[in-house]
Order: C-alpha cells, then sequence, then structure tokens
C-alpha cells in the first residue's frame, strides 16, 4: 500500500513540474520574439520603479533580473513629459543621470548586438546611451549612441563603427530613430539608424570584442553623460540575423510609431517571423506614415491607440473611444481578440489639402490624401479621429477610384472634433475624406460670404438678447464679420427662423477684404415699422 502511494506521489510530482515547465515555456516573451542570447530588455512602459517622477529601477525583462538601478536621487533619470505613439520614455539630464546594471558580464570577449529607441535632447558630443563604467580599464570597453551631433557608434574603444545620421534640430516626438547594431567576432560590425522613415547603415571588418569587464550603465560612458529620452533598450549576446532584425525593427516600429525605411520596400513581421503585419508588395504606392495597433504575445506587444509620430499626420486609430490616455492607462479595456491581430494604415503622400476631382456626385469635396488598410485576423470595430476634419464623411473604396459609388462605402460622418467610433475596416480597402459642402441654393462656385441668422452667431440665444464678437461666415472662404455694436438676436422673426437686428452700429467685414469686378448680393431682410428713413 505504501508503495503504491509512493508510486502515485511521485508521477503527480513529475507531472505537475512538466505542466509547469510547459506553461513556463509558452510565455516567454522576448522583442520580436528573439529571445535567444537575450540579456538585457529595458522598455519605459513596464518595470519602471519611480517616486516623484524619479526612477530608482528599471526592471529588465530578460528573465535575467539584470535590473538598472540608482539609489542616489539626484542621479536618478525621470519619467518623461513626453510620449512616443503614447508610450513612456524616461528623460536623463546630461548632467549626471545614470542607472547601472550587470549586463557587461554576458557581452564580454562574446558577440553582442543593441537595439534602441532613443530621442535626443541636445546635438552635444559624447551623449551615449548605453556604456560601462570604464575607470582604471585597459582593455576595449563599450560606448554606444551619438559620438558628435551627425556621427552614431558602436565602438569598443579602438574597435569602433561611427555611423552618419542627421543632426539634431530639436526636441519633439518625430526626430525619435531606432538603433539595431551587431557585432561579430567572425564577420565584423554592422550599425543602423532608422528616423523619418530613411534607414542608414554602415559595416567595416573589425572583429575586436569587447574586451573589459566592469559595471555596465545607461545614460554613461565613463564621465559622459546622456541627454535625452529612451523609451526601449535591448542586449543579445549574439549577432542577429538579417531576419531577426527585421522582427526586432518591426516591433519596435509599429509599438513607436516609427515608420520604417521603404527604399527598397521592407515588409512589417510578427515575432513568429511569417505573418506580415504590413506586405509591402500590396502597398507600393500607400507606404507613407506607417502606423497602427496590434497585439503579439510572444512580444509582449499590446498596442492599443497608435499615430505616426512623423510631421504632418492626422489620423489616430484606438480600440476604446479615448484619443489621450497612454496606451498602458487602465481605462484602456478594450482588448483585442486574439494574438497577432493587426490594423495597419499608411498613405500615398497626398496633400491634406481639398480638391474637387475624383469623387462622386454625391460629394463636392475632398482631401487629396488616401490611405490604405491592412487588417490581419480580422480586426473588429474602431475608434478613429482625424484633426481638424469635423463634418468629412471618411469613405472606403475597393479600388482607391473615389470617382464613382458602385464599389464605395460611407463609413460615417466626422464629429466637430473628427472622431467616429465603432468602424469596422476591410482589409485591403482604400480611404478619404470627402464633403458636401451646403451653399444657399447648393450654388457653392465663387461663394464669398454666407452670413444667416440661424448659424453663426454668437453670444446670443434668447430673443431681443445682445450679439457679440463675430458672425461667422458659413462659406468656406472665412470672411467672418466682426460686431462694432447694437445687433441683438430676434427669435422667430421671419417664418418661425431667427433674423439680427440692427438699431444702430452694425458689423465691420474683414480686413482687407474687397470685391472683384463681377459680383451678386442677396440679401433677406424687413424694414421694422418705426423705421421712418
Amino acid at each position: 500500500m505504501k508503495q503504491i502511494k509512493f508510486t502515485f506521489s511521485l508521477e503527480r510530482t513529475l507531472l505537475l513540474s512538466l505542466l509547469f515547465f510547459t506553461s513556463t515555456q509558452s510565455f516567454s516573451q522576448s522583442p520580436g520574439g528573439v529571445s535567444t542570447g537575450l540579456e538585457l530588455w529595458l522598455k519605459a512602459d513596464l518595470g519602471v520603479t519611480s517616486s516623484g517622477g524619479s526612477v530608482s529601477q528599471w526592471s529588465d525583462q530578460s528573465g535575467n533580473t539584470l535590473h538598472a538601478t540608482q539609489g542616489t536621487t539626484t542621479d536618478q533619470p525621470t519619467v518623461s513629459t513626453a510620449t512616443q505613439n503614447f508610450n513612456p520614455m524616461l528623460t536623463f539630464d546630461g548632467s549626471n543621470d545614470q542607472l547601472t546594471s550587470s549586463f557587461m558580464a554576458s557581452i564580454v570577449n562574446n558577440d553582442v548586438s543593441f537595439s534602441t529607441v532613443s530621442n535626443r535632447r541636445s546635438s552635444r558630443s559624447g551623449n551615449y546611451i548605453v556604456g560601462q563604467d570604464g575607470a582604471g580599464g585597459t582593455g576595449q570597453y563599450l560606448h554606444y549612441g551619438y559620438r558628435d551631433n551627425t556621427t552614431f557608434t558602436e565602438a569598443f574603444l579602438g574597435a569602433d563603427i561611427n555611423l552618419t545620421i542627421p543632426g539634431f534640430s530639436s526636441f519633439n516626438p518625430a526626430n525619435a530613430g531606432i538603433s539595431l547594431s551587431t557585432h561579430s567576432s567572425t564577420n565584423g560590425k554592422y550599425t543602423s539608424w532608422n528616423q523619418n522613415a530613411i534607414l542608414y547603415e554602415a559595416t567595416n571588418a573589425n572583429t575586436q570584442n569587447l574586451t573589459y569587464n566592469s559595471l555596465g550603465k545607461i545614460g554613461l560612458v565613463v564621465s559622459s553623460f546622456y541627454e535625452g529620452d529612451l523609451a526601449e533598450i535591448i542586449i543579445h549576446s549574439q549577432e542577429l540575423s538579417t531576419t531577426d532584425q527585421q522582427k526586432i525593427r518591426s516591433y519596435l516600429a509599429l509599438k513607436y510609431g516609427i515608420t520604417l525605411d521603404q527604399t527598397p520596400a521592407q515588409d512589417y513581421v510578427a515575432s513568429d517571423g511569417t505573418t506580415k503585419l504590413w506586405d509591402a508588395t500590396v502597398n507600393t504606392t500607400y507606404n507613407n506614415d506607417i502606423f497602427g495597433i496590434g497585439r503579439d504575445d510572444s512580444s509582449a506587444l499590446d498596442q492599443r491607440i497608435a499615430k505616426s509620430i512623423n510631421a504632418g499626420t492626422l489620423f489616430t486609430v484606438s480600440l476604446d473611444n479615448n484619443f489621450t490616455a497612454a496606451n498602458n492607462d487602465a481605462a484602456r479595456t478594450t482588448t483585442f481578440s486574439d494574438n497577432r491581430d493587426f490594423l495597419i494604415f499608411a498613405h500615398n503622400g497626398g496633400a491634406t489639402t481639398t480638391q474637387t476631382t475624383e469623387l462622386n456626385s454625391i460629394y463636392d469635396n475632398r482631401i487629396t490624401r488616401e490611405w490604405q488598410v491592412q487588417n490581419t485576423d480580422s480586426v473588429g470595430a474602431v475608434n478613429v479621429k482625424f484633426n481638424g476634419f469635423g463634418g468629412y464623411d471618411l469613405l472606403s473604396d475597393t479600388d482607391g477610384d473615389f470617382s464613382t459609388t458602385a464599389d464605395q462605402t460611407n463609413l460615417g460622418t466626422l464629429d466637430a472634433n473628427g472622431e467616429l467610433t465603432g468602424v469596422t475596416f476591410t482589409d485591403n480597402a482604400y480611404l478619404t475624406l470627402g464633403r458636401l459642402v451646403a451653399s444657399p441654393g447648393g450654388v457653392s462656385t465663387g461663394l464669398s460670404v454666407w452670413l444667416k441668422a440661424d448659424a453663426g452667431t454668437t453670444g446670443a440665444t434668447t430673443d431681443g438678447q445682445a450679439l457679440s464678437g463675430t458672425w461667422i461666415d458659413q462659406s468656406t472662404s472665412g470672411n467672418d464679420y466682426t460686431l462694432v455694436s447694437g445687433p441683438t438676436l430676434q427669435t422667430g422673426e421671419l417664418n418661425y427662423n431667427p433674423a439680427v437686428e440692427i438699431l444702430s452700429g452694425g458689423f465691420d467685414g474683414p480686413a482687407g477684404a474687397t470685391l472683384g469686378t463681377d459680383w451678386t448680393f442677396f440679401s433677406m431682410a424687413r424694414k421694422l415699422p418705426s423705421d421712418s428713413n
């Protein structure tokens, strides 16, 4: 009996151990799904310990517990007031902010790769992102970051590779970049920088490994401090293959709203290496400002709101009807249905001004820009915002020709804030914004001013109340009239429609506005019985 009981207990123990081991492996996560050789993974949206905004620990997500720490309050970086595609960053002040981690032991005398997302705040030289305490070092030690204003480097103090990049202009999200560098004791060095949809690359044959082992540093090399923001730092103790580089770049680009260089065209791929969240061969014309939302469990990616960081972008997509909260905010409660769900957009480079061509008979103008959609694994209803285009209809078309209605769908009208909720996008659909501009009698050609008492008056809501401010022009010309004094609102005056009563004073027209040689004037007015003139 005891023997049977012992055998059952042992088998149960083995089974529980196997189940636990399998569960742990199934939920392991790594950037781009590249887990082999992953030594350090710091990301500002997870594992940041702070007090009053000052960061004492940036926890390693690789599983190696190589946490980056700083016990001295005055030397601690801070949680940035800026975000990168709704994701947080840490700010290093360039004076004394630094974190310490024991990652050097795993990369000394070894192949190594670095991947980062950074956004510097100055043009200073020696602006290094990752390094080590080199005090007393006699061998090669690490310098990784901005050597000077236009040079990015992966340097081992003599075993260097330098890359020319755009110089610093100002701190804003559009200037963030993805760095990816590899070192091989067999194949030499490769380094790259992707910023503003342009990839800069360099290679050399230097195979000298790092040889000096000391404490690793984030934001410091010897006495040179980093000045800028950091969103993510990834270190592998191996040379990354081309496929692994593509997976990591895709992960970082989607998460931080950074468009990857499309000359030549390149796909965005998921952590499995086969799922294309953005297929460059399908979207050859529509490859500007690539951005979107998606979930990739192996990468711990759960991007629920997105907008390209590039200047001049106006399109935001979100799972929740919330266009301001951070991506990891608790208010974002809507989730993706499945792993590797992606909804990606990019445009054709068209202007955001309007045109009157290539539109159907329902509309009289549309914006020139068009977007193409890639919906992987049937992402459902989402919410969108187009800054500055309240009142426009969001149009979807199957072939990108918006001149006919046969293959076109009106997805809904944007509200005054340019927002539309509960929109479902079809894979490979084309989008633009169209509008029918109201005009008196439908005559819009040459319409310069349209003032009417039932719209555009300000300062009064009740009968006899004095108006104030401006009488807003209802044409698209923007010729608003400014109140001088006197006018009042009269409700229900003409066939139950309001009127503006002017007994004295009146309105001044726009400064500098003049009539052309040909013009037509219409008005609807009534002389008051008390007026003897």
